[in-house]
């Protein structure tokens, strides 16, 4: 229970699963969004310190150009045990892009 978790809130104002399990295929994304430029991701993290470095890695499915973003603090949820929600702006590829978070801890 005091294990520190990572978890992909929303992407685009659209909620994520709790386990995504959207392929590259044809059977249908985890997440659909609208056609933009850029989008935004909330992401929670449980018994992880707030001096952590949270990294989003956008990779498309159409080639290996794989952005990463640093999420930033938006708002701490609870103290004990420690929620804190973090923000990013991720830039949108046509067609699919697999989206992986993780935590570096100090």
């Amino acid at each position: 229970s005091n294990a520190p978790e990572v978890k992909v809130i929303s992407i685009g104002g659209e909620i994520a699963p709790d386990d995504p399990r959207a392929s590259f295929g044809s059977a249908g994304a985890d997440v659909a969004l609208a056609e933009t430029a850029t989008t935004a991701i909330v992401i929670e993290t449980r018994n992880v310190e707030e001096a952590s470095q949270v990294q989003v890695r956008v990779t498309p499915r159409s080639n290996a150009n794989a952005t990463v973003i640093n999420a930033t603090v938006s708002s701490v949820v609870s103290t004990s045990p420690l929620v804190v929600r973090w923000s990013a702006t991720l830039p949108v590829n046509v067609g699919y892009s697999g989206v992986q978070v993780k935590v570096v801890r100090p």
